[in-house]
């Protein structure tokens, strides 16, 4: 198979967040091949069909369908196709502050590949916005930057999905209960998706964190209750309803079993008058 490349450079002498140095797609077969020895860009990837090949530290990995192959600033860029798996790719290449940063924010820092099933419609929309020629270029790397921050988004909670799931069972119910928005957690729930028992997972829990589940729930809630107290305006009633309880006389029930004194005590010795919300 051939290999055929469409693309759209952009060439700006202003120097932005985030800027579009490339976009385009890819027909990739045997006889393409990238090496780039220190690219001065970023670029990212995805597999729309077959395989493409990529040399990550000295060892070559394949990348299907759905994966989204990150190629950082700097590094060594070693990608090639063959005519019996043929590969076919949207891609950009991008530069500016932003990239770098958001980049490292979300520790996505080093060559890799990562099955992202829905990316695509992203890179098709930053192809897209770098076509349309009714916008002038800071415009489109600007609406493209919003992508961007998406994309990586998507990247690094497809990974740390992929990293949760090899993770032990305790650490699974730790993350479960601290990314929960709801302070009434309910741990059979959390246990279900671990596919184990209930007993065994309090057993192993306790084993490595010094403490039950339950116990790590409770303690979550009391320094949500401090916090609450302490940091906003909110009535007993308001952050009863926050924390779930079904009404401030079992909040204030809980609170005072657990820390000794009453909400009411608590705000008194620690409510702060300045900078509340």
């Amino acid at each position: 198979m051939e290999t055929t490349e469409i693309g759209n450079p952009f060439f700006s002498e202003h120097i932005l967040p985030f800027m579009l140095i490339d976009t385009g797609f890819s027909h990739c077969g045997g006889d393409y091949i990238i090496d780039r020895p220190r690219c001065p860009y970023c670029a990212f990837e995805y597999i729309l069909s077959g395989k493409s090949y990529y040399d990550i530290d000295g060892t070559v990995e394949a990348a299907a369908s759905r994966d989204l192959i990150l190629l950082p600033k700097g590094d060594r860029h070693f990608i090639y196709s063959t005519d019996a798996d043929p590969c076919e790719k949207v891609w950009f290449v991008c530069d500016g502050e932003l990239v770098a940063n958001v980049l490292a924010s979300y520790r996505l820092t080093e060559m890799q590949i990562i099955q992202t099933p829905h990316a695509e419609k992203i890179f098709n929309d930053i192809y897209t916005l770098s076509l349309d020629r009714s916008l002038t270029k800071s415009e489109v790397f600007r609406q493209c930057s919003g992508l961007f921050l998406r994309l990586v988004q998507q990247a690094a909670t497809a990974k740390h999905n992929i990293e949760l799931q090899l993770c032990d069972i305790s650490d699974r119910i730790k993350f479960a209960i601290d990314d929960s928005a709801a302070f009434d957690i309910n741990l059979d729930t959390i246990v279900d998706n671990c596919f184990c028992t209930k007993q065994y997972a309090i057993h192993i829990f306790k084993e490595k964190f010094g403490i039950t589940p339950y116990k790590y729930i409770l303690r979550k809630r009391v320094n949500a209750s401090k916090y609450l107290l302490s940091e906003t305006n909110s009535s007993i009633r308001e952050i009863a309803q926050i924390l779930g309880f079904e009404n401030s006389h079992y909040f204030s029930s809980f609170f005072k079993k657990e820390t000794g004194i009453t909400p009411s005590e608590f705000r008194k010795k620690n409510y702060k008058t300045e900078g509340l919300r």
